[in-house]
């Protein structure tokens, strides 16, 4: 509920002519969901379940393969729903990854505390970037290209 009140004020900021209620049913990630599969099946399980979607009549708008980053490792995709106009997100993981980004949420709160030590805040960073840097890539995971709808020549895969 944070992150949609963070970003449902940031789009407010942005689009002060727009309703409110046109807006809440834009912000991103706030329909969101998962799909986890082990790591020998993430590129495939990514693949057929773009194509099920895409079968349903939802439309890919954006994808980003995140798992060069440094935390928040998975694929992330934005898809549109023509018949509903509201976007929604679909994140995919492996079991390690989902975990890990359990761990980032939960750590957060903690690590962002003026009340805590500066050493345990430091030490709960150097912690979760110790996870996130022990995530195993999953095989294939190289050729799930980032992807734009609009604007983006990256393959489809």
């Amino acid at each position: 509920i944070d992150v949609f009140r963070a970003r449902f004020a940031e789009m407010l900021r942005r689009y002060p002519d727009r309703s409110p209620e046109l807006l809440a049913m834009r912000v991103p990630g706030a329909l969101s969901y998962g799909f986890i599969f082990e790591a020998e099946h993430y590129a495939d399980g990514i693949v057929g379940v773009q194509d099920a979607l895409e079968a349903q009549g939802f439309e890919l708008q954006a994808r980003k393969n995140s798992w060069s980053s440094s935390k928040n490792r998975c694929v992330y995709t934005m898809w549109h729903d023509p018949l509903g106009e509201l976007p929604f997100e679909v994140q995919f993981h492996t079991s390690a990854s989902l975990e890990a980004q359990h761990l980032a949420r939960s750590s957060a709160n903690r690590i962002n505390d003026p009340g805590i030590a500066p050493e345990e805040a430091a030490s709960l960073r150097s912690d979760l970037a110790s996870t996130w840097a022990a995530l195993p890539v999953p095989p294939g995971n190289d050729e799930i290209g980032d992807y734009r709808r609009y604007g983006s020549a990256a393959p489809r895969r």
